[in-house]
């Protein structure tokens, strides 16, 4: 018997079930375990130096945890561009910022590396959610103003701007989360697969499913690792235990997280560290196959390097999940994002590839955000 079947066992399908307490994510969850009420790399642009006849970092001269990391330093023409290996030995090159004053550290992924120039002619990801003149009401009191913005698939969308400015108000919209609570009120639409998601007769249990939220704080259920990945599956009338066992393994290997519980299936999920608890909960999240998935400044609570783990399993997942990220954090919005948007006030003020806003922004307001003028 392996450690999936030892796990199972006892746990799913058997047992006292918990009580129902309608936990956001469209899992009803345990009693205890409902999340606190209230607010919660550019991939395949790895700049070169191509264009100055520069060469590109080769990749044994990279480290394991910086492969095609690259620092863009723009001159004022925006068209000067170097390349340097992020995370070499001590003593190596300083990182370079662009005229904002700003680092922009570019991941590689995707379709490898490209000159600035090859990466505004790549053609976009096609839009999943389509944020459409979408305004929100607390009451009488009007916090999201006329909001149009598109949700790229199989990328990563970082919402950035200063406290209360609006950035998980409008995550919150995208699951309807705000149902939960009274005397809210939308208006204009949000778009997906072909339906407005905003519309009375829509299915908000179904939705927060293939739209799951990971908050600040992690929020395991009180019962086994193991349990808490097959709770949502038997939600779904997902009874068959070799189906099960594969997709609790699939979720924990997808959420970085296998190697480090896969001998602990049965233990409690709270006797985790925090950081893993935290990919405990998106891993819950996976287990249902959601479309995309919602990060209320998911890692702003961990340590450097449970982040960067986080990080590191975010960029991995994009390939098959759609993310949007709301952080306070600039440059982990400059590693990990496609693209990025700027809410100021309620207002949209900017959106585009990340890229763009951090070295070559369109408004003054971004421009100041970003050197960390304001905010």
């Amino acid at each position: 018997m392996d450690k999936l079947d030892q796990a199972a066992e006892p746990g799913y399908g058997g047992g006292d079930e918990p009580q129902s307490q309608g936990n956001p994510n469209g899992l009803a969850g345990p009693a205890g375990s409902s999340p606190q009420p209230g607010p919660p790399s550019p991939q395949g642009v790895g700049l070169t130096s191509e264009a100055q006849g520069g060469q590109r970092p080769k990749p044994e001269d990279l480290t394991e945890g910086a492969k095609a990391s690259a620092v863009a330093d723009l001159g004022e023409d925006g068209a000067k561009a170097s390349a340097v290996a992020l995370g070499g030995t001590e003593g190596g090159p300083p990182k370079k910022k662009a005229p904002n004053g700003v680092s922009v550290m570019i991941v590689e992924g995707g379709n490898g590396p490209m000159t600035a120039a090859k990466a505004s002619e790549a053609a976009p990801p096609p839009t999943l959610l389509a944020i459409e003149s979408l305004s929100f009401y607390f009451g009488d009191n009007k916090v999201l103003k006329g909001v149009d913005m598109p949700v790229r698939a199989n990328s990563i969308t970082s919402l950035i701007g200063p406290s209360g400015c609006g950035k998980t108000t409008l995550l919150r919209c995208l699951n309807r989360m705000h149902d939960l609570y009274p005397n809210n009120r939308y208006e204009g639409r949000i778009v997906m697969e072909g339906r407005n998601i905003l519309d009375k007769g829509e299915d908000l249990i179904g939705l927060r499913s293939r739209l799951g939220m990971v908050f600040q704080k992690p929020t395991p259920f009180p019962m086994s690792v193991y349990d808490n990945i097959a709770y949502g599956l038997k939600l779904k009338k997902i009874t068959n235990k070799p189906l099960v066992r594969e997709l609790v393994e699939k979720a924990l290997r997808q959420a970085n997280l296998w190697e480090e519980v896969k001998d602990r299936l049965k233990e409690s999920a709270l006797g985790l560290s925090g950081g893993q608890q935290q990919r405990l909960s998106i891993a819950r999240s996976l287990a249902v196959g959601p479309a995309v998935l919602l990060f209320d400044e998911a890692t702003s609570a961990l340590d450097p390097i449970s982040s960067a783990k986080v990080e590191e399993m975010m960029v991995e997942l994009k390939k098959e999940v759609t993310m949007v990220v709301v952080t306070h954090n600039m440059q982990q919005a400059a590693r990990i994002s496609d693209y990025t948007a700027l809410m100021w006030l309620g207002s949209l003020i900017e959106y585009g590839e990340t890229i763009d806003i951090f070295t070559r922004p369109k408004q003054k307001m971004t421009e100041q955000y970003v050197a960390g003028n304001f905010g």
